[in-house]
């Protein structure tokens, strides 16, 4: 009932919070980070975003002379907003497809005060993967939990390609000093400061090919000693998600699954032919997807008999239907094109969901909350894994590991 361990409940002080907790919803800083970061990758159109990108308009802001330098030094907080952008300026103008490798401990709280240079640094690094290049980011886990989800809400866009292999290291390395490395193929730009003397910050960028080689080796090893933050699934690792979806199964434990509709796998089958049939959805498509529903139903049958599984998703009425029409789920086989109910199907899913889910004593369904997001889906498998899963625009899969980037159970459902 509470999602935890017989351990956990043997604590007296951890026993009296389980059921605190349970008694009365509890709202925090975190969990309003959290659900905010959700709240952008929910709305966040791919399509519609790199629509916007223009190289163009980063070229207008170039400042004089900048793509010749081969050294600069920068000072202070102002001089060092800069330089981020000199540096991306620099990369996008070279030639080079070099993997980019991005680590910085510095306190971003100033830096994201400035809204106009924070849009010029979205918007230059979201050209980076345009251009085809690779990121490789060391994210800094020791940082206040806003900060660490502000800093992961700039980089959305460049999460919702895909071209982003996240890290962070596994241990607090101090607070005393600050560092940055950013480096491409062309440029590297390095950085150090002391805690809580922003001015006394100083970053030297460099396009020397000899200090480049150096800092390449560095920034390699640096990525040596960092552990991945969160596995990202596009439409090419397609059997790989697959794969490590099937190994969930096997892990036992609870399970909180947060959803905008009805799931998949709980539809009768003639209704999901007649659904897929009107919305045109070819005979292949439609294989894959009797296939997945069938392997998925399969699979999932001895976690449903023996574990403890919580299903969370709104039900609309007709009013907040025809206003905000409701979408099939269609993430895990990556299917982009909008598949969407008429209100009478969309019920129908429901009675199907709670007539499928009702044979099982430990599931239970929560149609009373909210809706909270429309086009993810979040799935919490025993604290270990939790898979944040986007519907379409673009159709990907977020795996994460580490504490402080999970959505706790129960921040999610209160």
């Amino acid at each position: 009932m509470f999602g935890c361990g017989e351990e956990e409940l043997s604590d007296e002080a951890r026993r009296m919070e389980l059921i605190s907790g349970f008694l009365g919803s509890r709202q925090d800083d975190h969990g309003t980070d959290v659900r905010m970061l959700l709240e952008r990758v929910d709305e966040f159109d791919l399509d519609q975003y790199i629509k916007t990108l223009s190289l163009e308009d980063l070229n207008s802001t170039i400042p004089e002379g900048i793509l010749e330098t081969e050294k600069k030094i920068y000072y202070g907080t102002r001089e060092v907003m800069q330089s981020e952008l000199d540096f991306i300026y620099k990369t996008v103008a070279s030639d080079s497809m070099q993997d980019i490798i991005l680590y910085t401990d510095i306190p971003i709280e100033d830096l994201a005060r400035d809204i106009n240079y924070v849009k010029k640094f979205i918007h230059g690094y979201a050209l980076l993967p345009k251009k085809g290049l690779h990121i490789n980011i060391i994210h800094d886990m020791s940082r206040p939990t806003k900060e660490i989800i502000t800093g992961l809400i700039i980089y959305i866009p460049m999460y919702m390609t895909g071209q982003i292999t996240p890290y962070y290291f596994s241990e607090d390395h101090g607070k005393l000093f600050h560092h940055t490395l950013r480096l491409s193929g062309s440029v590297g730009l390095t950085g150090n400061g002391l805690d809580g003397f922003p001015e006394t910050t100083q970053y030297i960028m460099t396009t020397d090919k000899n200090e480049l080689r150096y800092y390449r080796r560095f920034g390699e090893q640096l990525l040596s000693k960092a552990l991945p933050l969160m596995e990202i699934y596009t439409e090419d690792r397609l059997d790989e998600f697959g794969r490590l979806m099937n190994s969930c199964f096997d892990i036992s434990g609870t399970r909180r699954v947060i959803l905008s509709s009805p799931p998949l796998f709980t539809m009768d089958d003639e209704l999901l032919e007649g659904i897929l049939s009107r919305n045109g959805v070819s005979e292949s498509k439609k294989e894959q997807i009797r296939q997945f529903i069938s392997n998925f139903r399969s699979k999932l049958e001895p976690t449903l008999l023996n574990e403890y599984v919580y299903f969370q998703f709104p039900i609309y009425s007709r009013d907040e239907f025809a206003q905000h029409p409701v979408s099939v789920f269609l993430s895990e086989v990556f299917y982009e094109k909008n598949i969407y109910y008429t209100y009478e199907e969309y019920l129908a899913h429901v009675r199907d969901t709670a007539h499928y889910l009702n044979r099982y004593p430990k599931t239970e369904i929560n149609t009373s909350a909210s809706q909270i997001f429309r086009n993810i889906a979040i799935a919490v498998i025993n604290d270990k894994y939790v898979v944040i899963s986007k519907n379409r625009r673009p159709s990907i899969h977020f795996v994460i590991q580490h504490p402080k980037a999970t959505p706790h159970k129960e921040r999610l459902t209160a």
